[in-house]
Formats: C-alpha cells, structure tokens, sequence
C-alpha cells in the first residue's frame, strides 16, 4: 500500500513539476503521461433562472482569468442551455480530445474566483483529466458530470 501511495504522489509531483514549467511535451519523460491542455473553452449558461447580469458576470470572469494570467488560454463564451435548470447556474469546460465538465448551482460572481482555478487545474492536467480538484474550491461541490475524452 505504502509502495502505491508513493507511485501516486510521485505521478502528482512529475504532473505539477510539468506544468509549472508549462512543459508541452508529448510524455514528461515518461509513456503514460499525456499533453497538458494548451486552450480550453469555457461556457456559462445564459438561460438559467433567476435575476441576473450576464454583462457583469462575463466582466468578473475575464477580470480572474486575467488575473490569474489565462486570458490567452482560456476562451470565454454563453450558451443558451446545459439542461441543469434544476441547479442554476451552470457553465461547462471542454477541449478538442480532452476531458469535458459540467457544473451547476454556480454563483458566477461569487465563484470566479474558483472557476479561474478550475480552468488553471483543467489545464494543468492531462488531457484535462482532474485527478485532485482540491484546487477548485467550491466548484469541486458542485460537478455534475465529467466525461472522458473521444
């Protein structure tokens, strides 16, 4: 068990050494590692309920996204529905050939700070498979769904 633990931890330290050197390299030095994720789009639904202001939400996302330096890496739009009305607000990230996510019950202006984090972790992780979504803050409560890459 010990061995196993150490394996992962490991993995989790080459991954995070990568990506902190924002290394692209096919395989890290290693056969199962996979390409981190270059770009990654970031949808917000513009239909769910309630009283919103969807210019100010997209002016407080930018501005963390900026902040937290993805402003080139991450492409920021509106969709009209993700069918998660029971859960307002919902947004999805996806990536050609990468893992895609849906979250709900989001307040955009409360969490945009947590939703810059979860697209530094998506695109931090392999093929934006998030292995530890600790990083995320409270968009880690509220995943709906994870759907692995074609």
């Amino acid at each position: 068990m010990a061995e196993n633990e150490a394996r992962r931890t490991h993995k989790h330290v080459r991954i995070q050494d990568c990506a902190d050197r924002h290394k692209a390299a096919e395989t890290c030095g290693r056969q199962d590692m996979r390409p981190f994720v270059d770009k990654l789009r970031l949808l917000i639904c513009s239909s769910c309920a309630g009283a919103r202001d969807l210019a100010a939400e997209a002016l407080v996302v930018q501005t963390a996204l900026t902040q937290a330096g993805l402003e080139e890496r991450v492409e920021f739009a509106t969709h009209a529905c993700f069918s998660s009305c029971a859960e307002p607000t919902a947004l999805a990230l996806q990536s050609a050939g990468c893992a895609s996510y849906v979250f709900s019950g989001i307040n955009v202006v409360a969490d945009a700070g947590d939703i810059a984090k979860t697209c530094q972790t998506y695109l931090d992780s392999p093929k934006g498979w998030i292995e530890d979504a600790r990083p995320c803050g409270r968009l880690r409560m509220c995943l709906r769904t994870r759907i692995p890459a074609l």
